[in-house]
């Protein structure tokens, strides 16, 4: 996959770039019915890795660097700003604090923006299935869907449902498909898996279960939806757009979602706090010939040495307790929990939305994120809806 695959800058628009990250886990695997992440019974792990920090326009910025750090009135021995001084606790206790607000306020008031780029791991660890299913049911049935126009659509529809059915059942789920090797599914047993899905999806579906589950209306009509498409290819005979990874192995080398925001503005200017892997693989990269990469402008900073790495890094914490926040409440809960903010809360999430909202004026691939549609309506309604002018 190359989420980030064209130039959103020229020569006569260019950025400076300075990024953190959140949450790098370096691999996710599978185990029997559990990820190599999930090590801790009373935690839940986050699913979300985030690369984000501050830009602003060619190499010079207006922030005023002395104002911000006296806005925020840190200890004396804090040497380095980074989100922990700002803000702790999930989302909403971050929002409480008053920190976070003259954060925020700086930055509306500075020509800086905010960029990120959040990646749910486990949907794009595993929905990939969905791609091979659907483009197998228009070969077969291409009567069944008007995917000329809408075959975008249909995909997200579909990928939104399985993504529902692995956060529902997720032991069962990643059960069934390391029988099967996944993402390096056992040749000849690709009929198999999609059949055992199915079954799954089928007992969530049955009256008992829904008054066990009491999943809602929404997720009942993707089920049922995926229920049909996937038996229309109950005898499918190859998975070819899973990874072409090890056995058990979903994700690793978080260095191509770097390369991908870089050489995706490559008339601008990227600095990076120091990622020791990244930069390697960078380094071979550029041997093995990558001519987008050795024409880019980068480096790797220590944060110690710039303030915006270090304002970076606090939004790459924020925007970590954010996605992760809307990957783990439903969308009645997130109404609900919304309605009960705080005055604080409130400001600090309008001064979010307005931040987010001047950085999307300026570029809207300032703001990416690989997420389902569910997740993507969580976060308009989190962010957007009644939303204070």
């Amino acid at each position: 996959m190359d989420p980030l695959a064209t130039t959103f800058d020229s020569e006569e628009n260019n950025y400076t770039f300075y990024y953190d990250e959140s949450n790098n886990v370096r691999t996710l695997t599978l185990g029997e019915d559990k990820y190599n992440i999930d090590n801790d019974e009373n935690q839940k792990a986050s699913m979300n890795f985030i690369l984000a920090g501050i830009a602003h326009k060619s190499s010079e910025t207006d922030l005023d660097f002395n104002a911000l750090i006296e806005s925020l009135s840190l200890q004396e021995n804090i040497k380095e700003i980074k989100f922990k001084h700002i803000a702790k606790g999930n989302f909403e206790q971050v929002l409480k604090s008053n920190k976070l607000t003259a954060f925020l306020e700086c930055l509306i008031d500075s020509d800086c923006y905010i960029h990120y780029f959040n990646l749910n791991m486990e949907y794009w660890s595993l929905i990939d299935l969905v791609d091979d299913i659907f483009f197998y049911a228009i070969k077969k049935a291409p009567n069944s869907f008007d995917h000329s126009i809408h075959a975008r659509n249909y995909l997200d529809y579909y990928k939104d449902a399985l993504y529902r059915l692995i956060k529902l059942e997720k032991s069962k789920f990643l059960s069934l498909v390391k029988k099967y090797n996944y993402p390096k599914i056992k040749s000849g047993f690709e009929s198999k898996l999609i059949r055992e899905i199915n079954k799954l999806l089928k007992e969530n579906l049955r009256y008992s279960c829904l008054s066990n589950t009491g999943i809602d209306s929404q997720t009942q009509k993707e089920f049922k939806d995926l229920s049909g498409l996937l038996s229309l290819c109950s005898d499918i005979d190859k998975l070819e757009s899973t990874y072409d990874l090890d056995e058990d192995l979903l994700l690793s080398g978080f260095h191509c979602f770097y390369h991908n925001r870089g050489v995706s503005f490559k008339n601008s200017i990227h600095r990076f706090d120091i990622e020791s892997v990244v930069e390697e693989n960078f380094e071979v990269l550029k041997k093995g010939g990558d001519e987008k990469l050795v024409n880019l402008d980068y480096s790797f900073i220590d944060s110690k040495e710039s303030i915006l790495i270090q304002m970076s890094d606090v939004v790459s914490g924020l925007f970590n307790k954010y996605f992760t926040y809307i990957e783990s409440e439903n969308i009645e809960s997130i109404r609900e929990k919304r309605r009960l903010l705080n005055e604080r809360q409130l400001r600090n999430l309008n001064l979010l939305r307005k931040v987010v909202e001047k950085s999307d004026v300026e570029c809207s691939q300032f703001l990416f994120y690989v997420m389902s549609l569910s997740e993507t309506e969580k976060h308009n309604i989190l962010l957007f809806e009644n939303a204070k002018i």
